[in-house]
């Protein structure tokens, strides 16, 4: 039994970037819902009489917490990873390089 561990820094340095990506989508959703953010009357009379609005409220105001806790997540575990990758030798310029890989890639969708 080996006393050692392999590892492989770079994929890890690319994981992190692949959760700072992440992290752009996580934000544009977020600014989505928040257009919705007490806008539940907007759904008419019918709707009001129905009592939409207000579960549209709801819902609306736990998606706009819940991607705002993702976000604030997914950057810590990016933050996480890269500090990781540099802890096993990975530089600051090759993590950058990671990111900016993976950012184009997002971009291109």
């Amino acid at each position: 039994m080996a006393d050692s561990i392999h590892v492989d820094a770079q994929r890890i340095a690319e994981a992190s970037a692949g959760w700072y990506a992440m992290t752009t989508d996580i934000a544009s959703a977020s600014f989505l819902v928040a257009d919705g953010l007490g806008q539940g009357e907007a759904f008419g009379e019918l709707a009001t009489l129905a009592g939409i609005p207000p579960l549209h409220n709801e819902l609306v105001s736990a998606l706009h917490v819940a991607l705002g806790d993702a976000l604030a997540a997914a950057g810590r575990i990016s933050r996480l990873l890269e500090a990781v990758a540099h802890d096993f030798g990975v530089t600051d310029d090759e993590i950058a390089a990671a990111q900016q890989k993976i950012k184009s890639e997002v971009a291109a969708r």
